[in-house]
């Protein structure tokens, strides 16, 4: 299918493409559903949920979800009430479960950079009437101004790695100086999916890292291993930042699948741990 989705994807061709993933995700899902090409994004309408993303979703809204619980929850679930930051939210496919887990007394703050992501996250919310969502267009960095982020066909493995080629100028801004203005005195739980960036956010965040009680850090060493870019190899210092900070540290490395593999599930031992947090 990935080949499939990859060579139809282009002008000309993309009513087949909509036809057959359409016709594939009805028989998949055991429902209605409709996926078709707008205005340089890809629309998915199910009966309880939409969304829109670069390039087709071969997922259902109950896998989403369920690839949400599986992929970021292996330490912590956000409760009702709860602050998430989500730094790397892409099309809004963990936004749509941490929306609906926080409920209207919560909040979701979510962080995307590249601007046919953006747009894609900002009609998610737009399309799922989720109010208790923020969406903030920015690269977050140890720095503010601006960055440059690659524009691959691959929307999930764009980054802002120096040794990239190529890419467009999006805003930069400092996560420390987010969670500072933040009304809330804690965020309950942060996702960090940010492509390599990560270590520099985490050192940047300084004493604003101790009001984050929960995390899933994911990190990149399996690019570093695919690609031979050293930038994305940041699994151990990123976990002698945490243990230094006084967090405590989850890993799954001997699951196979390599993104699950690289993340880091992590609760912060100065603040009170909500009894309800989940631990396999």
């Amino acid at each position: 299918m990935a080949v499939l989705r990859s060579w139809l994807d282009r002008p000309g061709a993309r009513w087949a493409l909509s036809l057959i993933v359409t016709a594939y995700m009805v028989a998949q899902s055991r429902g209605p559903c409709l996926i078709y090409f707008w205005r340089g994004r890809w629309v998915h309408r199910y009966p309880r949920a939409r969304w829109a993303a670069p390039e087709p979703v071969i997922l259902s809204p109950k896998a989403l979800d369920a690839f949400t619980y599986e992929h970021f929850f292996y330490e912590y679930v956000p409760a009702s009430g709860d602050l998430v930051v989500d730094v790397g939210a892409g099309f809004g496919s963990e936004v749509l479960t941490f929306s609906r887990l926080v409920g209207t007394e919560g909040k979701v703050i979510a962080i995307e950079a590249e601007p046919r992501t953006v747009g894609c996250l900002e009609f998610t919310c737009a399309e799922n009437s989720l109010q208790n969502v923020q969406v903030v267009h920015a690269a977050v960095t140890d720095q503010r101004g601006e960055v440059s982020i690659t524009q691959h066909k691959d929307y999930m493995s764009n980054s802002i790695s120096p040794g990239a080629a190529g890419g467009v100028r999006v805003p930069a801004l400092r996560l420390s100086e987010l969670i500072a203005s933040s009304s809330r005195n804690e965020v309950a739980f942060l996702k960090m999916n940010i492509e390599g960036a990560e270590l520099s956010v985490l050192r940047e965040l300084g004493a604003q890292l101790d009001k984050v009680r929960h995390a899933a850090i994911c990190c990149h060493d399996f690019r570093a291993d695919l690609e031979g870019d050293e930038y994305f190899r940041t699994l151990a210092p990123v976990r002698e930042l945490l243990v230094n900070a006084n967090f405590l540290i989850k890993q799954r490395a001997a699951d196979a699948r390599t993104g699950i593999r690289d993340t880091l599930y992590v609760s912060n031992t100065s603040r009170p741990q909500d009894p309800a947090a989940t631990h396999d």
